[in-house]
């Protein structure tokens, strides 16, 4: 597969470390096939200081564990695969999250009967929860 490689566009400074710790750090991306790509998505979200990373298009099927996609387990996988039974190849969402956020997914929130791919978690918080929805 060729290399993951980001857009012109792409801009890295949003990326950098903040001086605001307090609030989350989010981003999203679009891989077309997570698995060829994972050292890639691993090098960008350890290094960018992200506290959720969505993930849109993983491709990801049962058969292909975590473990392949962070074999450091660094951080958690939270997935929500295209059904199998669904013949088409693609879809599927997911989210990387750092160590330490507390987190809990809302499979409740995530409508099973519809042709959007829909994954949710609530953000434990002091003040207030909030709810992150990845959508495909």
């Amino acid at each position: 597969a060729p290399p993951f490689i980001l857009p012109p566009t792409y801009n890295t400074s949003a990326f950098l470390p903040h001086k605001r710790p307090h609030h989350l750090r989010l981003a999203t991306i679009n891989t077309c096939s997570w698995y060829p790509k994972a050292d890639e998505i691993n090098n960008i979200f350890g290094t960018s200081g992200m506290d959720i990373l969505g993930i849109t298009e993983t491709w990801l099927t049962q058969k292909i564990p975590n473990s392949v996609l962070l074999p450091t387990a660094d951080y958690d996988i939270v997935r929500r695969d295209r059904p199998s039974h669904v013949a088409l190849r693609g879809g599927g969402v997911a989210f990387l999250v750092r160590p330490g956020l507390a987190y809990v997914r809302r499979a409740d929130l995530e409508p099973a009967d519809t042709n959007l791919e829909i994954i949710c978690i609530q953000i434990k918080n002091n003040q207030k929860d909030v709810y992150i929805f990845c959508c495909y």
